[in-house]
């Protein structure tokens, strides 16, 4: 669920789907998992005027007299079916697991679509009789690796993922060369992808009760051409380079915590800070007094919402 964009946990935006999955365990430090799931079912975007968390450069279409035509699903058969296969092992004492998945990502594209009277593609955009967008899942096959080991009282762990088909990035409607190139295909290029994470994470770091995670996260478009954007519109260059952390403090038994999570992008600038105070009311229940804050220019993912900033009160009770 990304109506809220990325500010909700992450298991609160978690989407239920159909699924069978099997277990093949050959001994302790070394099983195989496997999943199928035959039906699709999209991540719940913003594509709503009215919506805080609707893109920038989807707002910027709207203007320009873009018309958004219904979402359709896949259809329903086996060949549509998303498949994963995981292998986990260990090695030096170190947690390994190696994945493999084919199958659509949730999370929709939007093709641009301008045409004359006939249906045909038309380059002049903004005299096109025809100016419709339609959303899509783009079905991906992705490779991933990922490690974790505990070094001293540092955890250290880390994932890459590469996708060989089906990662598709925009094509500005302003850039004459893409446009040209890509326009006929919905404004969109595909482009394999590479997309790396490294943290490491400790309790009771500098004092006890102090919980710290430090991540870099770093991205790569193989063969990108100048000029392209992130499938929602945003700034993006061949190589991306970001930093997420989440800082906490908890005392009086637990009772208080202080929280200070955020990201900042070193290749566009931009970044979210979101500092919260909780206060635990019961075994399942706390208030959460916090704040999200986005900053960067409007052509970057986080500062296209820095007129979006806002605090929240939050009562949360787990059932």
């Amino acid at each position: 669920d990304l109506t809220l964009f990325a500010l909700e946990d992450r298991n609160d935006r978690k989407l239920g789907r159909f699924a069978a999955k099997a277990l093949f365990s050959f001994s302790e430090n070394l099983f195989f998992e496997a999943i199928w799931l035959p039906v699709q079912r999209a991540s719940e975007a913003t594509f709503e005027e009215e919506s805080p968390f609707t893109s920038q450069p989807l707002l910027t279409l709207f203007d320009l007299g873009f018309d958004l035509k219904d979402f359709t699903l896949p259809e329903k058969k086996l060949s549509h079916s998303d498949v994963g296969l995981k292998v986990n092992f260990k090695l030096a004492g170190i947690d390994f697991s190696a994945s493999f998945y084919d199958g659509y990502d949730p999370t929709p594209v939007l093709e641009i679509l301008p045409t004359d009277g006939a249906g045909n593609y038309d380059p002049n955009f903004l005299a096109a009789a025809n100016k419709d967008l339609k959303a899509k899942l783009s079905r991906v096959t992705m490779w991933g690796v990922d490690f974790e080991r505990t070094a001293g009282s540092f955890v250290v762990r880390g994932e890459a993922a590469y996708f060989s088909k089906g990662k598709l990035f925009r094509a500005p409607l302003n850039n004459v060369e893409l446009g040209l190139k890509y326009g006929p295909d919905g404004y969109l290029a595909q482009k394999d992808y590479l997309d790396v994470t490294l943290g490491i994470d400790k309790n009771d770091f500098l004092v006890p009760q102090m919980y710290m995670n430090l991540q870099y996260s770093y991205s790569h478009v193989l063969d990108y051409e100048k000029g392209l954007l992130v499938a929602n519109g945003t700034a993006l260059e061949a190589h991306n380079h970001a930093a997420i952390w989440n800082l906490s403090y908890d005392w009086g038994n637990m009772v208080y915590r202080l929280e200070f999570s955020g990201s900042y992008s070193f290749s566009h600038q931009d970044y979210l800070l979101s500092p919260s105070f909780h206060l635990k009311m019961g075994m399942e229940t706390k208030l959460i007094l916090g704040v999200h804050y986005f900053g960067g220019k409007k052509t970057t993912f986080l500062g296209q919402f820095q007129d979006k900033s806002f605090a929240f009160l939050k009562l949360e009770h787990l059932f």
